[in-house]
């Protein structure tokens, strides 16, 4: 992801016009991967497909544009409800999205979309996918989630050749080819509380202004045209914001730097 913003950042393909990203997993996957009764599923646990799903196309979007702090713009939200509890828990979210200097955006987050084809039986194809349109050509980033698994950096200019690029380490080298994202947040923690400055860290502004999009996200949800075909697909109630109740608001303001104690220093992990 970093690189990604870096390529953007560095001009090559010009402004930045538009950017898409979407996490999307088939049926069967999710059949696999989460039980009925998994906290996904549960309204009064922040059960959703954005709650949960939702929050890795939204940060993306906001990290390749250097949008972290301000809240983009919820311009509109459709939503599908989950058979599990379709008056109250998405399976599927799109939103599209205003951000500064005319950049627009839009996120799609589907925790078991069905399959295709004759009675859906043909299964559908998992969906990671970040690219962002540029005045000077497009960039593409495959599997954003976890990059440390396998990813896929593509550069595609209006004029010139295109290129595929891999960062599974930093430039410099920091890093290993083998860490997973959690390896890179552990190390991050780390660095913070030993007084050290880390490679990356998310403020506290830029994860409560995700949690405020995300609750304009339900808030602007409109009811979906589903057909009637498909049994697993339930049309929501118009009643109670299309059927989606919206969620709290955090409370929760950030310390300011003179309440927060000095950190221990060291160079030991």
């Amino acid at each position: 992801m970093r690189r990604v913003r870096e390529l953007v950042a560095s001009g090559e393909l010009g402004k930045v016009k538009s950017v898409q990203a979407s996490l999307v997993l088939p049926y069967w996957v999710s059949r696999f991967l989460f039980l009925k009764d998994d906290v996904r599923f549960q309204y009064d646990l922040g059960g959703g497909a954005t709650m949960d799903m939702g929050v890795y196309p939204l940060a993306a979007i906001r990290c390749v544009t250097g949008a972290d702090i301000s809240a983009p713009a919820v311009t509109s939200a459709t939503a599908i409800g989950h058979s599990y509890d379709p008056a109250r828990i998405d399976r599927r979210m799109h939103a599209t999205y205003a951000l500064p200097d005319s950049v627009t955006a839009e996120s799609t987050a589907d925790s078991g979309t069905p399959g295709w084809g004759p009675f859906g039986l043909l299964p559908g194809a998992i969906d990671i996918n970040l690219n962002v349109s540029l005045e000077g050509g497009e960039i593409s980033l495959f599997n954003f989630v976890a990059p440390g698994l396998y990813h896929s950096i593509k550069v595609k200019p209006k004029r010139g050749a295109a290129r595929t690029e891999k960062a599974y380490t930093y430039a410099d080298g920091r890093g290993d080819k083998s860490w997973s994202t959690y390896r890179y947040q552990l190390q991050a923690f780390v660095d913070k509380v030993q007084g050290r400055t880390p490679w990356e860290w998310i403020e506290p502004e830029t994860s409560i202004t995700t949690m405020d999009t995300l609750e304009r996200v339900y808030a602007a949800v409109r009811i979906a045209n589903l057909s009637a075909e498909d049994d697993l697909l339930i049309t929501f109630a118009r009643d109670v914001q299309a059927g989606l109740p919206p969620r709290v608001a955090s409370s929760y303001k950030p310390e300011t730097a003179s309440s927060v104690a000095t950190p221990p220093s060291g160079d030991a992990a």
